[in-house]
């Protein structure tokens, strides 16, 4: 389980212990402090290891056989996939917010 997920799953439990009835759970949520959220145990952890890790491998790649990949890719799609790739990418690239 990840870190999020435990953490989220403490929260929920929390809440359905302590809220009373008819509490939402962001009310519930707002009227914690900070350092109820620091004492919260996630699980018994374990050892910590400061060693510093060593630099990974760089991995080299073809950047013509990619694209050649791609351009292959897409000749295959359909002009309505090529619209909707061409879309999310747009949306991706270049957010409104």
């Amino acid at each position: 389980m990840t870190l999020n997920k435990r953490f989220l799953w403490t929260l929920k439990e929390a809440y359905e212990n302590e809220a009373k009835p008819g509490t939402s759970f962001l009310d519930w949520l707002k009227s914690k402090d900070d350092d109820y959220f620091r004492i919260i145990k996630l699980g018994s952890g374990g050892r910590v290891s400061n060693k510093p890790r060593g630099p990974k491998k760089v991995m080299k790649i073809d950047l013509t056989q990619e694209m050649l990949k791609s351009f292959d890719l897409l000749s295959k799609l359909s002009e309505a996939e090529r619209e909707t790739i061409a879309s999310m990418l747009n949306e991706m690239l270049n957010p409104k917010n």
